[in-house]
């Protein structure tokens, strides 16, 4: 029997143990796959290390010779000698009966000038090592510089103080690039959720790869960790990249609490706020310590990355949380508003009940019926200019799809099925849909009891297409304030103008 195995990605784990690091790099070039070669396992080896020579001895006065390095522990007494000469530290070992090997770094097999540390070990417990190639040319060749990751700590426990010593890691090598490796994730196996949830967040922020570490088969586990690993905004920080890595950018000075940053670019900083205590705990941190970007500005605007809701400008230049649970965390999404953003307000509190995003900008669109010989391809195009520009796309799924006529009875069944399984079977990326296109009272009201965020996805004043020389007026601005207010005074936390092309009421005219 032959089994093929497939793989769109893989990481290949501690490979200092393997010497030919070049043919590893030659063969994952030639799979074409996207690969993270993981150095300096247990983190033992820095980027740019220098080689290890070990001598094995075989007899009173012989030696073999390894390059390569004898593992910690099970130093000889005195051990590591320093300073010393080569040929001293073989004599040592010589005439110390229980020393098996000496080892020491350095690129010659015999250095002439003295060794820093000469470690005399009682027990061979030998680690291939060849750092030959580890001194990086950049010059794009598949030979050159094997590693694109590297691992900064030990292995990691089921506990909250072992993920924070882990995070630590990162911290003395905040300037460097490829990318910093830490152990599986123990989300799903810590005290809590929101234990799992800081974890993940803080993992997420400093560019680690996100490694599952627990048991896919239980299903009460799953559930309790899914809103965790697929929250994808959290996931878009993890894998944006702008420079850097994401660092620690405050730590408190009694040990209750710490902020970690990542730049984003275009004047976006995602920030994690984590509770290190083990009572609720207030935080202010000043936004120009998030970055120089927020310096002076008055025109910060944030985002809760664990809900998905944008929480408006930041109305002093300090980020404040209040009341942070034990070994909770708020993860936010900083950025530099629009200074031409629009306010809604309701009066006469005049309170802000919604602001316009500079981050989201939804749109409805007229489909084409099923029975138009051009649907396909039309559909097809439109998901792959929602791709290319980085739009998700939600459609509405209502009794039009699959209409033949104005008066013809509504067709679910054909229209749906065939809209559905033709866009599953060219594997088109629709982010959502929406049921039926109209909310009211009690649609939104349904919603709120369930916890869940309502969208209003048509909210023109008039169906069937609008009215020329009123809904595609100046004078229709009025009545979409009017809609915008109402909706924020519903609960509804999405508007999205209807529609962006079709209709009298499209933003984009379609015959200029």
């Amino acid at each position: 029997m032959v089994v093929v195995l497939s793989f769109d990605e893989i990481i290949l784990h501690g490979l200092i143990r393997f010497n030919n690091l070049t043919r590893w790099n030659e063969l994952i070039n030639a799979s074409g796959k996207p690969i993270l070669l993981e150095n300096c396992h247990q983190g033992g080896l820095a980027p740019g290390s220098g080689q290890w020579q070990t001598y094995v001895k075989l007899g009173n006065s012989s030696y073999e010779h390894r390059l390569g390095y004898l593992s910690a522990g099970d130093d000889c007494d005195g051990s590591p000698l320093r300073n010393a000469s080569f040929g001293a530290c073989m004599a040592n070992c010589t005439e110390l009966a229980k020393c098996q090997g000496i080892s020491f770094e350095s690129d010659e097999l015999s250095p002439h000038a003295p060794l820093a540390k000469c470690y005399l070990k009682s027990v061979v417990h030998f680690v291939p090592y060849d750092a030959s190639n580890a001194h990086c040319q950049f010059d794009g060749s598949p030979n050159d510089c094997p590693y694109n990751l590297y691992r900064t700590s030990g292995d990691i426990d089921a506990t909250w103080s072992s993920m924070l010593a882990n995070a630590e890691t990162t911290l003395r090598y905040n300037q460097v690039t490829p990318p910093r490796s830490r152990p599986v994730l123990e989300v799903g196996r810590l005290a809590n959720y929101s234990e799992d949830r800081s974890h993940f967040g803080l993992w997420a922020v400093s560019s680690s790869p996100l490694i599952l570490g627990f048991d896919v088969e239980d299903k009460a586990l799953i559930d309790r960790v899914w809103p965790i690993i697929s929250n994808v905004e959290v996931l878009a920080v993890n894998s944006a990249w702008a420079g850097a890595p994401g660092t620690r950018v405050a730590l408190d000075p009694a040990g209750k609490w710490q902020a970690w940053s990542k730049p984003l670019g275009n004047g976006q900083h995602a920030l994690l706020v984590l509770s290190t205590a083990s009572a609720p705990v207030d935080v202010s941190l000043p936004l120009a310590n998030v970055s120089t970007d927020f310096r002076g500005a008055s025109n910060v605007s944030a985002r809760d990355l664990y809900l998905g809701q944008d929480l408006g400008l930041i109305p002093t230049p300090t980020w404040s949380v209040r009341g942070l649970a034990p070994h909770d965390s708020r993860f936010v999404l900083l950025a530099l508003a629009n200074e031409s953003r629009v306010h809604v307000e309701v009066r006469p509190t005049g309170k802000v009940l919604a602001r316009t995003s500079d981050r989201f900008f939804g749109v409805t669109l007229d489909l084409w019926r099923a029975d138009d010989a051009q649907y396909g391809a039309k559909w097809e195009a439109l998901t792959a200019f929602a791709s290319a520009a980085d739009l998700r796309l939600v459609l509405g799924l209502n009794g039009c799809l699959g209409r033949t006529a104005p008066n013809a009875p509504l067709n679910w069944e054909e229209g749906l099925r065939r809209f559905l399984t033709d866009t599953a079977r060219a594997r088109l990326p629709v982010w959502g849909f929406e049921l039926a296109n109209e909310l009211d009272e009690t649609f939104s009201s349904l919603a709120a009891v369930h916890g869940i965020s309502a969208w209003h996805g048509e909210g023109a004043n008039c169906w069937t297409g609008g009215i020329p020389g009123v809904t595609d007026s100046f004078l229709d601005c009025f009545y979409t304030g009017y809609l915008l207010q109402a909706m924020a005074t519903r609960g509804v936390a999405t508007v999205m103008r209807q529609t962006l092309v079709g209709g009298d009421y499209e933003l984009i005219d379609r015959y200029t």
